[in-house]
Parts: structure tokens; sequence; C-alpha cells
């Protein structure tokens, strides 16, 4: 159930605040009558209290609640920065307060002015109690289950201990889970093992570590797999551009829709975090030096579908939820899920097992970024205090790591022991660099990994026989994406298939 809107809070409190002030006149007007001394008046007159009442009523009644409304909306109840329930609690009884302070100096300075002085200050000390007592109440109903919750309760204070990964099994999402593990997180990985269960077969077992597999398109699986935990990590999706041009239905539902149903989840049970991973692709083709300020400009459905997701993760719904977004640079390096369709990987494997690279163009720009430190850089997100990272966009990588194609083939080769042979023809128009200072500056986030050392260790992994065939359609995204042993991709295409029949 959503939170009820700014207008029908105050609203609502508007209401409770004149029903306050009637109550209290009409139990004056009563004490009075049963003989009472409560006002300034001869005991009994309770016409002449009435009376008095009468005269300021009108304006009383408009003056108090639009007064205190004013103050709660000053003071950030409604709007604003969100306060826990005690700080809102103390936020309106200091504006109760102020108001009794300053209607007794008005009393003091104005002694002959024409108002029931007993009762006004009685109703003004009203107003605060009833509110906080409506607040209570509700909270008290929440937590009882007489009522649904308005919104989730959601402790910033509190640091991260839960973690459930999407995509866990994944290429980013294998050496994570290894990493949040390694300091002490509990980490659930919800994947579809598209690409089979290799990557984390060796972590089944472990102590704080859960692996459901199931679609996130699902929602019953994605509730049960987002149920109890503290973060999300997104990193589920049909990613390159080659892969993403297969089917573009299916790259929109899994990249746009289901990254829709994710935020909808977590801000229905209550997750604090959601780190969403981005892509440095969003900046397309630009021969200026792009930070998170530049204009994105994708040219590709790939860098779209991100794109949107962001401006739809990042739309502020006043849940709560603490969104960050990570515009990775081009990853490369060892993974537990290999991948030789990536620009350093792929040139390391051909120039190792043909001594020889094939690129095409060579002009173009790169960011680069190794696999581990785009998993150190979702770590430092979670041990972040809320305020640097909630709605805020981070390019991840590192600035001397902004590589044209043409060098990152020559560094390659050059350790390798190769030749880089260059076709005049560039099949791929994105071209970017990017500045990374803001993630250094409100992260503290360094890379670590030099390309070179990057190198070094992917040519290891060859020479040791982890990689019989780095051509395997296994280990691309878009050649597994085209093969029969896909069952999921089959299975949306049986989907489409019938529903065309029918």
């Amino acid at each position: 159930m959503r939170s009820p809107s700014v207008l029908l809070r105050v609203i609502v409190d508007f209401l409770l605040i004149e029903a306050t002030l009637v109550a209290v006149v009409a139990a004056e007007v009563v004490l009075v009558a049963a003989g009472s001394s409560i006002d300034a008046l001869v005991p009994g007159s309770a016409n002449r209290v009435l009376l008095r009442w009468i005269d300021v009523l009108g304006w009383w009644l408009l003056l108090v609640p639009t007064v205190t409304i004013g103050l709660l909306l000053w003071r950030d109840i409604y709007v604003g920065k969100r306060r826990y329930f005690g700080e809102k609690l103390l936020q309106i009884a200091l504006v109760g307060g102020g108001l009794v302070l300053a209607w007794s100096a008005i009393l003091l300075v104005f002694p002959g002015l024409p108002v029931p002085r007993y009762g006004s200050l009685i109703a003004l000390v009203a107003v605060p109690v009833v509110l906080v007592a409506a607040r209570a109440t509700l909270v008290i109903l929440t937590r009882g289950g007489v009522v649904p919750p308005l919104a989730p309760r959601r402790d910033h204070r509190t640091p991260i201990h839960s973690v459930l990964i999407i995509g866990g099994a994944g290429y980013i999402g294998s050496v994570l889970t290894r990493l949040l593990l390694a300091h002490g997180y509990k980490v659930r990985v919800l994947d579809s093992l598209m690409y089979g269960d290799e990557s984390l077969a060796a972590l089944r077992g472990s102590r704080n570590f859960e692996l459901l597999v199931g679609d996130m398109r699902d929602l019953s699986a994605l509730v049960a797999a987002a149920h109890g935990v503290d973060a999300i990590v997104h990193l589920a999706a049909i990613v390159g551009d080659p892969a993403c041009e297969l089917d573009h239905d299916l790259t929109l539902e899994i990249n746009l829709l289901a990254t829709r149903t994710a935020r909808e989840v977590a801000t229905a049970l209550g997750v604090k975090r959601l780190i969403f991973a981005s892509t440095c692709s969003v900046y397309g083709a630009t021969d200026t030096i792009a930070d998170e300020n530049s204009a994105p400009k994708p040219v590709s459905l790939y860098g779209r579908t991100k794109l949107l997701s962001e401006k739809l993760l990042l739309t502020d719904d006043h849940s709560g939820l603490a969104t960050t977004v990570l515009r990775f640079a081009t990853i490369y390096g060892w993974s537990p899920r290999p991948r030789f369709d990536l620009v350093v990987n792929l040139f390391t494997a051909q120039a190792f097992e043909d001594r020889r690279i094939t690129l095409h163009g060579g002009n173009q720009w790169r960011p680069l970024l190794h696999v581990r430190d785009a998993a150190r850089a979702i770590l430092s997100v979670l041990e972040q205090p809320v305020d640097l990272i909630d709605h805020q966009i981070f390019n991840i990588g590192g600035d001397e790591e902004n590589y044209a194609i043409a060098q990152i083939a020559g560094v390659v080769a050059r350790e390798v022991g190769a030749e880089a042979v260059t076709t005049p023809q560039a099949q791929d128009s994105r071209s970017y660099r990017v500045s990374f200072e803001k993630a250094r500056k409100v992260l503290g986030f360094e890379r670590t990994v030099t390309l070179v050392e990057g190198v070094r260790e992917l040519t290891e992994a060859l020479r040791s026989g982890l990689v019989k065939d780095f051509r395997a359609p296994r280990y691309s995204n878009v050649q597994h994406l085209t093969t029969s042993l896909n069952p999921a991709l089959r299975r949306d295409r049986q989907l489409v298939e019938l529903a065309e029949l029918a």
C-alpha cells in the first residue's frame, strides 16, 4: 500500500486540528455551565463563555490549523527529508510548544484581548497531543496487523547485513558474491542459470550463501528472493549490443520491464537500498570527456534500455528506497563465469591462441575496468552513508584507463606476443572517454587492477587450461542466446509462436 499523498496528509491533519478545537470549545462551555471556574468568568455563566468563543471562533478555527500546518511543512514533516517516527513526534511537539508560548506572549502583551484565555491555551496544547496520538495509534495498528502498513519501515541508520544479487551467477555477479561473503554479508542469489551453474558451484553449502533458481520476470520468484533482505544489487540483463539486437521484445522485457518490477518489489518489501548496474555505453559517441552531468546519447538498444531503466529508478516516489546507479566502464578480466565477447578478453584470447589480433577500426575510445574492481565499487556503495549514494549516478572506472581500441590491442599484443591486424571499417560506432572523478571523491573509489595485470591474469587462465575453447558459445552472450542449448530463449520463442497461433 502506497504512502498517502502530501495533500491528503495535510487535509487529514487540518481536520484533526479543527475537530480538536471544536471539542475544547464544547468542553469549556459544558464545564462552565456545570460551575467550573476554568475560565476567568463568573462560574456558571456558560452563555457568556459561549458568546466569547463565538466572537473568536471564526478566525480561531482558520488561524490555528493554518499556522500549525505551515509550521509542520516548514519542519519537513510532510515533504523533504524523511524523518524517523520519533523525530516526527519531536518536531510536532516543538511546533505545539512554540504555539503555546507565542499565544501566551500575545495574551500578556494584550491583556484585554476578548478571547477565552485558558480555553485557547488548552486548545493549543491539545492540538499537538492529538496529532501525536493519531500517528502513534496508526503505527501501533500497523505493527499489530490491524491495518496494512502505509509505507515500509526503513532504518537507514543500521548497516546492511543481507544482500540479494539478481543475476549473481553472471560475469560480475559471481565475483561480487564471493567478495560480499568474504566481507561477512549474507548473500542470496536469484538467477535463471541461463549460462549454467558452474560459476557458483563451489559456493554451494557455504555459510551465509543461498541460491534461488528463478527468472526475475517471475513476480513470485522475485518477491520470495527479496523478502527480508536489506539491499538488492540488480545485475541481470541481456548484456551487449549484438545480444540485445537478437530480440528487441525480449530485451525490453528483461532489461526494462523487469527493472521496474524489481523497484516495485523493493519498495513494497521495505528493502533499504537498490544498486543498479548500468553502463557508460549510455554516452554513445562523443568527442568530449563525459561525466555524470553529460547528456547521454546511446546509439544502441542496449544503451537505451539502460538509460530508460536509470530514469525509471531515479524517479523519486518518497518511499525511502535509496537507489544508486553505477555506470560501469567496459569490464574485462577473469571471472568464474568467463566471457570472451569483451574487447580485452577477446583480444587476449586471440593473441594467445592465434598469435593474431583482428580489430575493426581502432580509433574508438573505451574506458576499461577490471571485473574485481566493479565488484569493489558495489561493495563501496553498500558501505557508504545513505545520504551520499541515494538517487545518485556514478561512473565507475579509472581516468587513466581510457584507451583507444588500437591502444588496447597494442598492449595485449606486447604482453602476449602477437601481431595486431587492423581493418579500416569500424563495426561499432560507440566511442567515449569518461571522467570518474565523482566516484573518487564521493565513494573514495580507485581502480586497483591495471590493463597489463588483467591481460596477464587472462593469459595465465588460458595457459592453465581453465578454458578449452574460447570460441565456444557459452563464453559469448550473443552466441549462447542464438543456440538451441538455451531453454529460456527457446521458451520465449515458443510463447511468441503460441500467441501468434491464437
